[in-house]
């Protein structure tokens, strides 16, 4: 009887150690996994910051160009103003 009982608990403390081996290894893929979801994150922000610089600096130029565009359009509102007041005159 003793016998029946030391397999049992043997076969019991094996079947128990080989769980904790699935589990061990379920719980080193889940870390895996999300150390390989953390990763793509990170690489996502990487691309939404370099798009957010890329988009700061097109807006920057679109601005300098809108600018320039006024100056030119303030210019060329003299000088029809001068040639209306030329015409008008003569």
């Amino acid at each position: 009887m003793r016998r029946i009982h030391r397999k049992l608990g043997r076969q019991a403390v094996a079947t128990a150690a080989e769980a904790q081996q699935i589990a061990v290894a379920d719980i080193a893929r889940n870390v895996g996994e999300a150390a390989q979801g953390s990763e793509e994150v990170t690489n996502s922000i990487g691309q939404v910051q370099g798009g957010a610089g890329e988009t700061g600096n097109t807006a920057m130029h679109v601005l300098t160009s809108a600018k320039a565009l006024s100056n030119s359009a303030n210019g060329l509102r003299v000088e029809v103003d001068r040639f209306l007041v030329s015409v008008q005159s003569a």
